[in-house]
């Protein structure tokens, strides 16, 4: 029984490092693809993934945004080694396909236009908001003036006035 233990932990171990040399020559065959040396910019890095993972199709914009949010975290626009192991893991990790995995993180990661279209929608609403709030305190308003000056009549009309002496 602690044969079988040691011999099932010696070939998990085996394993973890055929996987790691396994993500480790998939980026060194995406940079040679690129054709650079040190880390691989972004749209050479994308060249060479779909050319792996897309069988040199076009990535479809919402995955390649799913990427370079993915790969890129640091906004460099170069995709290094450890970046690679770090998205190549978390993706395997979650058993999914490349295009469902990247739709994912873009669909958790909204672009800068998303965010900006929802802060307009919101601050358009705010504004009908306020826009009804003002009219009807401006209505509130009228109200108030009109009764002020129907007390202001009122009371002018009661009073005499009169200009000379009193008699």
């Amino acid at each position: 029984l602690l044969q079988a233990q040691a011999d099932e932990k010696e070939a998990a171990k085996n394993n973890d490092q055929q996987v790691k040399e396994e993500e480790a020559q998939i980026y060194d065959q995406l940079k040679a693809a690129a054709d650079v040396q040190g880390d691989v910019p972004f749209k050479r890095f994308v060249m060479a993934f779909e050319t792996f993972f897309y069988s040199g199709d076009d990535m479809p914009p919402e995955q390649r945004r799913g990427l370079k949010v993915a790969i890129d975290k640091d906004g460099s626009g170069l995709v290094s080694k450890p970046e690679w192991l770090k998205f190549y893991r978390t993706w395997t990790a979650t058993k999914t396909n490349i295009e469902e995995y990247l739709i994912k993180i873009a669909s958790e990661n909204p672009s800068a236009v998303q965010l900006a279209y929802k802060k307009a929608e919101e601050a358009k609403a705010i504004g009908k908001a306020g826009i009804g709030m003002a009219t009807a305190m401006a209505g509130d308003v009228s109200k108030m003036g009109q009764g002020l000056m129907d007390m202001g009549k009122g009371r002018l009309s009661g009073m005499k006035m009169g200009f000379g002496g009193a008699k």
